[in-house]
């Protein structure tokens, strides 16, 4: 969560001098890493998964591809 408070004091920073280009990539670069570390975490639990099918690992090998 001190990761998205420095994001939003950032991106609030940057807009508040309108310096609109700096807050969205600010946000975007948030948004997307906080995203891809929780879809990373979620994916990790299903390839353990034990009752799993190949099929199912496989969808989620090739989407983290």
């Amino acid at each position: 969560m001190a990761r998205v408070a420095d994001d939003v004091q950032a991106a609030s920073r940057a807009m508040e001098t309108f310096r609109l280009g700096e807050a969205i990539r600010v946000v975007s670069e948030g948004l997307w890493g906080a995203l891809a570390d929780w879809y990373l975490e979620i994916a990790k639990v299903r390839l353990g998964e034990e009752h799993a099918s190949a099929a199912e690992r496989a969808a989620t090998w090739t989407v983290l591809a």
